[in-house]
């Protein structure tokens, strides 16, 4: 066996057996694979920005090649049909309620003005004909 000194901390280590060294290389291998998977994954799955998204989401997030989908367009015709459905929509609400306004105002008569004091006074005087002082 041939001791091996090591310059900083002045200890003597005595050289591994191969199988020793194999193994500990083979764990390393493992580990690093390991690695990859975690840090492959754990990049987009833990983002706050991902969490609760669609895989379709996250490929646009990540910087994915996938393209955006296109904006929709109406057509003049279909902004034509929707336009004039709610102009009957609001003509519909304006003929109820004239119609319901005419038969308020039809089944209760106005009211009379109650006379002032002035005007009962004057009635007073013109059905008996006295003034008084």
């Amino acid at each position: 066996m041939i001791a091996v000194t090591l310059s900083e901390t002045n200890e003597v280590m005595t050289p591994l057996s191969p199988s020793i060294v194999n193994e500990i290389d083979a764990e390393i291998a493992r580990l690093q694979a390991a690695r990859k998977l975690l840090a492959g994954n754990a990049g987009a799955s833990t983002s706050k920005s991902a969490r609760g998204r669609s895989g379709k989401a996250l490929s646009f997030s990540s910087g994915g090649t996938a393209a955006r989908p296109r904006k929709r367009h109406m057509s003049p015709e279909a902004r034509e049909r929707i336009r004039q459905a709610q102009i009957k929509r609001w003509a519909a609400v304006k003929k109820t309620a004239k119609t319901s306004t005419a038969k308020k105002s039809a089944r209760k008569p106005a009211k009379k003005a109650r006379p002032t004091k002035d005007q009962s006074v004057q009635s007073s005087t013109a059905q008996t004909g006295k003034v008084e002082k």
